[in-house]
């Protein structure tokens, strides 16, 4: 068994055919990301910089917003968090050609 598909086989450490490189807007999405975090450290920042990082798609870092607003919104304030998931958003929907509306439909569907 495998915990994600592509990963290498956890019994014989067989690495995937062909590694897969991430899309730049999965790169630039994750830059992104990451920026929302600046300014903030501590054991949950690093645990969600980790969860950013393993991101395999833009479906995964979408779902990662709430806990970017959450950890902003303690340190700062509502206000700032709320700006930068604003950035991320315009991010998401202009340079990674994703419709919010679309994203928003699959995450109540799952």
């Amino acid at each position: 068994m495998r915990w994600m598909p592509g990963d290498p086989d956890p019994w014989f450490g067989k690495a995937p055919a062909r590694p897969q490189r991430p899309s730049t807007q999965l790169a630039a999405a994750r830059a992104q990301f990451q920026a929302a975090l600046e300014g903030l450290a501590g054991e949950r920042i690093e645990e969600l910089t980790r969860s950013i990082h393993r991101s395999r798609s833009l479906r995964d870092l979408w779902h990662l917003r709430t806990w970017i607003y959450t950890e902003v919104a303690r340190a700062f304030s509502q206000f700032e968090a709320e700006r930068r998931l604003d950035v991320i958003n315009v991010f998401l929907h202009t340079h990674a050609g994703m419709s919010l509306r679309a994203m928003n439909e699959s995450a109540t569907q799952h």
